[in-house]
């Protein structure tokens, strides 16, 4: 065996570490996922500003709260399963919720409802994927 070479299993951060790493790629999905959705409809098709889609932002903790009370956190033995099945729940649990305090609190903004489900729809494929890349590192 070559000892130059570190060992995958070494590399991988543990403890908090792991979970601020996890965090952080959660995040960047969710984050990308959200642009690419303003991108292609509510820049391009209905003329919206991106400070309406920024008023949503005091609401992104709630993904990684979600996240951590479904055990996705800190990631260690979890099945590639269970975490699209976990993953997709808490995802989707959380759109809801940020759908139902637009309408309940009746923001004045026009946000587009096909934003927020193009949105939604590719954070639940960019959450599991941005995991097996990281995990592939």
């Amino acid at each position: 065996m070559d000892d130059s070479r570190p060992d995958r299993l070494a590399r991988l951060p543990t403890g908090l570490a792991r979970v601020l790493v996890l965090v952080v790629c959660d995040g960047a999905a969710l984050l990308a996922s959200g642009v690419v959705a303003y991108l292609l409809w509510a820049m391009m098709v209905r003329d919206q500003p991106v400070s309406l889609y920024l008023e949503l932002a005091p609401l992104w903790p709630l993904f990684t709260l979600s996240y951590a009370l479904g055990g996705l956190y800190p990631g260690s033995g979890v099945s590639a399963i269970e975490l699209i099945r976990t993953a997709s729940r808490q995802t989707s649990f959380v759109f809801l919720i940020i759908l139902g305090s637009i309408y309940v609190f009746r923001m004045p903004a026009d946000y587009s409802r096909l934003t927020l489900a193009l949105w939604w729809g590719m954070a639940l494929v960019a959450v599991p994927l941005g995991r097996a890349g990281l995990s592939a590192v």
